[in-house]
């Protein structure tokens, strides 16, 4: 009787292990699953694959007696230079869709965009139109005034002008230029430089160079005539009220505070459980994280040659002279003042 309720035992306390041993053996679900993680790792995910989206969509209508011819950028899907003919097309992309094709006969739009719109040259968007749709655009951009924009993708340069709104994403292959009270929307990127004018809002930023200065990449770095110091971890609160240079990562588990005109100098990244302040003169060659807010104000963040990253859990602030190189990112609000 005692050797049954052994076995009993055992058996009770293996049981939870069959599922396991029988999967590996039998492998019935050996297929991973698939996850796109470009979105994780590119950073101009959204327009690089609405490029790809249209460009394999438009394929069906080359016609190589064309006169006008697709950028570099869809040599990768052909390996070979083709046409593309005007006009309307309904193509499969994520979803049945109507492409409208034009060239710089139609550089202008002054009515609603109802269609996805795929345009060789430069376009013109006028004041207050609503584009429903997606853009793509081999050329520049000039959106207007008070526009209403869905997502764009550009090859060259964007200019956004004041009170428009952003309701996905932008993306340029150039330059990104935004006026005032503008929305951003869920993200903005460019290959290579951001300047954003007072009043707006974002989520995201990237870009080679973001600056709140109308004129990007103006911060004069001043020679260092303070003392060194190292901070590693601080328990409290971290305020610095003079010049300073500062070597390496700092954690700190309240607020971090820059305010002097003196020069200061920070070669690390900063992580702070409060908010971070910082306004001045300053330079910080590392990212800055923070689990509240990030309130930044004559400030240059990373090098053209090394991308850094600001993220805010709650909140972005950019006043006036900041410049990021890299990411900025907030799950609350971002503006610009």
């Amino acid at each position: 009787m005692i050797i049954f309720f052994v076995l009993l035992f055992a058996l009770m306390v293996l049981l939870p292990f069959f599922p396991a041993v029988y999967e590996i053996y039998k492998r019935e679900d050996a297929d991973k699953l698939f996850v796109n993680m470009d979105y994780s790792k590119d950073p101009r995910y959204f327009g690089k694959s609405f490029r790809r989206i249209i460009l394999n969509a438009l394929k069906s209508n080359v016609n190589y007696s064309g006169a006008v011819r697709f950028s570099e950028f869809d040599l990768f899907l052909t390996g070979k230079n083709y046409y593309l003919t005007n006009g309307s097309f309904e193509r499969k992309m994520s979803k049945a869709e109507i492409i409208e094709v034009q060239d710089e006969k139609n550089n202008v739009i002054e009515n609603p965009v109802n269609c996805v719109l795929f345009h060789k040259r430069n376009l013109i968007i006028k004041d207050s139109v609503k584009c429903n749709k997606e853009i793509y655009a081999m050329g520049s951009v000039d959106i207007g005034k008070g526009c209403r924009i869905l997502s764009l993708a550009s090859d060259g340069n964007i200019v956004v002008r004041q009170e428009s709104k952003l309701i996905r994403w932008l993306d340029a292959e150039g330059n990104i230029s935004i006026l005032e009270n503008c929305d951003l929307g869920i993200s903005v990127a460019a290959g290579k430089k951001i300047n954003i004018e007072k009043g707006c809002s974002f989520k995201r930023l990237y870009g080679s160079t973001i600056s709140t200065d109308k004129t990007i990449g103006n911060a004069v770095r001043q020679k260092l005539k303070a003392g060194e110091q190292k901070f590693s971890y601080v328990a409290g609160n971290l305020e610095i009220k003079k010049g300073v240079k500062i070597k390496g990562n700092m954690k700190i588990n309240g607020n971090f505070i820059v305010n002097t005109k003196e020069r200061v100098e920070i070669y690390g990244s900063v992580f702070a459980e409060g908010y971070v302040d910082i306004a001045g003169n300053a330079f910080v060659d590392g990212s800055i994280f923070s689990q509240k807010s990030i309130c930044l104000k004559g400030v240059e963040v990373g090098k053209v040659d090394s991308i850094r990253s600001i993220i805010g859990k709650k909140e972005i602030l950019l006043y006036e002279d900041v410049i990021v190189h890299g990411y900025i990112l907030t799950e609350g609000i971002g503006l610009t003042k």
